[in-house]
């Protein structure tokens, strides 16, 4: 058995959360049970308009903590608003997360 340490290495890529120029999203790629996110990033659809990165960070939501993670998961975690540049404010645009998942031992 050789020493601990980081194993079964993989991306996993979240689905687009969609809002408008008055929304402030936030995404999530969610590592499968039992690995944790050792980074993380983001992409975004915005047309003419410019991204402001609010939060982009590793997350822990144990069990009832958060709606959307009922069992609890270890998430990349994205928060983002946009800069209209011009656009009209009912303009679409969309965010999305990744992370690179691992067991940790």
């Amino acid at each position: 058995m050789g020493p601990a340490g980081i194993s079964g290495h993989q991306v996993v890529v979240g689905t687009y959360v969609e809002g408008d120029g008055t929304n402030q999203l936030t995404a999530f790629a969610v590592c499968p049970a039992g690995k944790k996110p050792l980074s993380g990033g983001f992409d975004a659809q915005l047309g003419s308009m410019r991204l402001n990165v609010r939060e982009s960070h590793a997350a822990s939501y144990p069990p009832g903590i958060h709606a959307q993670f009922p069992t609890g998961a270890e998430v990349w975690q994205v928060s983002a608003a946009v800069d209209l540049n011009g656009s009209p404010a009912s303009t679409g645009w969309s965010l999305r997360a990744w992370a690179t998942c691992a067991f940790v031992s």
